[in-house]
Parts: structure tokens; C-alpha cells; sequence
């Protein structure tokens, strides 16, 4: 699943996907239902692996808002998908189907405070920045990916599932 924020600089698109402590946007509000969920499920055999990443994607480069950056001299660009001086290739897709980003840190986040953790170590090292329309505008785009994987023991059953929540840079 992936679920996108678009629209003009100040229209509330971080704080649909972020939100407040006192109003969580998309982000916490999903990672509580699937808590929630899964606390449910563990009940009937199931078990869980949650892992995420985040990213940001600004000025045509990549940065990965939860690992410790690149090696010196290396850059995520957004064009071209191979190692070029000190250019990393960033966008891998295998033949099952799934997308990987090099160099990007996945964290696991199975417990609740490992997410809370996550999200602020994320938001402290995103660019930021003023703009006629917003005194603090993210001025990147932000991507949320969490993987899911479940078990269930009595069965032998497995289900996978990615969900991607993107917050997109204002469209103007």
C-alpha cells in the first residue's frame, strides 16, 4: 500500500502524515492499529516482524533520516542506478517484486517505543526550512516504509506486506 500527501506549500501535508502529540497524523495512527492488530493476532498463533526506514529525498539526493549517512565522499542521487565515482546505487528491485534502497537503514520496530524512537531521530535530521507560505516547511519529500512479516506457528502460514506513507514537498 502506498498513500501519498500532495499538495501546496502550508496545506498540511507533514502534519497529516506526522501530526502532534495531541492530534498523531497517518504515520502513528497506522503504527497503532497494526500494534494493535497484532497484540490481537498473537492471541491466535501469529507472530510479527515489523521493520521501517525512512528517507528523505531533497534537491535530487537521497538521505536516510535514521542510519548514520553515507561513507565520506558518497551521495544518493536521484538519477542513475549505478555506482558511478561517488555516486551509490540507490534503487534496487528484485525479481520477487520488492524495492530496496542501498545504504538505508531498517530498524526494527516490533515494540511501540522503538517506532516513537524512530520518528524522532527521523524528524530531528530532516532539512527544514522557511518559505512565503511556511515559516517551517519541510521543503523534501519524506518516505515512511514499514515492512510487515507474520507467522502464524499452528499453521505454518506467512504473510508480507509494505506500507509506504510519503510526504511530498509543497507543489508549487
Amino acid at each position: 500500500v502506498c498513500i501519498f500527501a500532495y499538495g501546496q506549500t502550508g496545506s498540511g501535508k507533514t502534519h497529516t502524515m506526522l501530526g502532534d502529540v495531541h492530534d498523531p497524523g497517518m504515520i502513528p495512527r497506522a503504527m497503532e492499529q497494526i500494534f494493535v492488530s497484532s497484540k490481537e493476532l498473537e492471541k491466535q498463533g501469529w507472530q510479527f516482524k515489523l521493520t521501517a526506514s525512512m528517507m528523505e529525498i531533497h534537491n535530487e539526493e537521497y538521505k536516510d533520516l535514521l542510519g548514520k549517512g553515507l561513507p565520506a565522499g558518497k551521495t544518493h542521487k536521484a538519477s542513475g542506478s549505478q555506482q558511478i565515482h561517488n555516486i551509490h546505487a540507490i534503487v534496487v528491485h528484485d525479481p520477487a517484486g520488492n524495492t530496496t534502497v542501498t545504504d538505508l537503514m531498517v530498524v526494527d520496530v516490533s515494540r511501540p517505543d522503538r517506532f516513537e524512537e524512530l520518528l524522532e531521530k527521523a524528524m530531528a535530521t530532516r532539512s527544514v526550512g522557511a518559505t512565503a507560505l511556511n515559516e517551517r516547511s519541510s521543503r523534501s519529500h519524506c518516505v515512511f516504509t514499514l515492512r510487515i512479516e507474520a507467522t502464524c506457528e499452528g499453521t505454518g502460514e506467512t504473510a508480507r506486506g509494505v506500507l509506504n506513507l510519503i510526504d511530498l514537498a509543497g507543489s508549487e
